[in-house]
């Protein structure tokens, strides 16, 4: 599920993925990204009960675990 988002200060859209689809774009388990948000390692949007996460942000973690050891 997606989410947009408009900033009220700058007016631009964000889009945000919710957990289930978050950790299938990075193929891991959803309890595994719930953990790496409450450990700091990703950011996201918490909604509710609900966490959604900037596909920037799912990139930028990909990348770092898969490039970081080169």
């Amino acid at each position: 599920m997606k989410l947009k988002v408009e900033c009220e200060e700058c007016g631009k859209d964000a889009e945000f993925i919710d957990l289930v689809d978050g950790a299938s774009i990075l193929g891991i388990h959803p309890e595994t990204l719930r953990r790496l948000y409450r450990y700091g390692n990703i950011d996201a949007l918490k909604i509710e009960r609900g966490l959604y996460f900037k596909r920037d942000s799912l990139n930028s973690y990909l990348e770092t675990t898969t490039h970081g050891g080169e």
